[in-house]
């Protein structure tokens, strides 16, 4: 499933007029206010993509976390891991 929408997501990438490559890189953090348990540091890398379709409509996609990484915010509760989301803008 994944080799699928990675492939479909490509050939979406080949007709974009404006792919955007993003992320961010957060270092160590602390669970608690009195910084006696560590979290680690994590890097993200996300992917937004649009493309338009007509004059008046634009079809969004974008993908969290591309690298599937393994990370937490707050300690005990994992972020999910690539997520995507798909909508479209109508102007009128």
């Amino acid at each position: 499933m994944r080799n699928t929408l990675a492939f479909l997501f490509i050939l979406f990438l080949s007709v974009l007029s404006s792919p955007t490559l993003g992320g961010l890189t957060v270092g160590r953090t602390w669970f608690d206010t009195a910084h006696s348990r560590p979290l680690s540091g994590y890097p993200v890398v996300n992917l937004n993509a649009a493309a338009p379709i007509g004059a008046h409509t634009l079809i969004l996609l974008s993908i969290d976390n591309l690298l599937d990484r393994d990370y937490r915010v707050l300690n005990g509760y994992p972020m999910p891991g690539i997520t995507g989301a798909a909508g479209f803008t109508v102007r009128f």
